[in-house]
């Protein structure tokens, strides 16, 4: 009789927790991003809106996902924001910094909602190579040169690490969009 009712438990459970997961995955997007809702929005004009937005804070459009009506940018090196919020590079880092905004325009009835998100990432390669030759635990140099790296260009060897989340350029550019569209009605 225990064990029924230890089964009933852990199933109601595993039931509740299934369900509580379907109910906040918009929940947990929306929280990933800035959001702002637009009323009776064109969505073209809106996604031309956020185009032009990310272009007038520094961002090129790199991926435009026409289906999923996602943005996102190529990175935006080396930008110099204000000292005081701006932390020192890391033991593991270079301190070379970048930017990357991501923008998705939903339009679901009359209601769109603009989400905008802005990763500051920091270069962290020299701690990932020190790690992944740390990982062998061997002392005889078996790695051969394609797995040191060695057929691969820097580019694709480089490693970035999302160290925050930049909420002031994100609401910026959801300012312009809003003006933008303001502009145009």
């Amino acid at each position: 009789m225990n064990t029924k009712r230890i089964l009933f438990v852990i199933g109601a459970g595993v039931g509740f927790a299934g369900i509580g997961a379907c109910t906040s995955a918009d929940k947990s997007v929306a929280m990933s991003y800035a959001v702002r809702q637009f009323q009776d929005a064109d969505h073209a004009e809106l996604v031309q809106a956020a185009v032009t937005s990310m272009e007038q804070v520094g961002f090129r459009v790199a991926r435009h996902e026409p289906d999923a009506v996602r943005l996102v940018s190529e990175p935006l090196f080396d930008v110099q924001d204000d000292p005081a919020s701006r932390r020192p590079p890391r033991l593991s880092s270079t301190g070379r910094q970048r930017r990357i905004a991501d923008m998705r325009v939903a339009h679901p009835d009359e209601q769109s909602r603009v989400y905008c998100r802005v990763l500051v990432q920091e270069q962290t390669t020299q701690a990932h190579r020190m790690l992944s030759l740390d990982q062998s635990g061997d002392d005889v140099p078996s790695a051969t040169p394609i797995d040191r790296e060695a057929a691969t260009t820097d580019r694709q060897n480089t490693v970035w690490q999302t160290i925050r989340r930049d909420r002031i350029t994100e609401r910026r550019i959801l300012s312009l969009v809003e003006s933008s569209l303001k502009g145009a009605s």
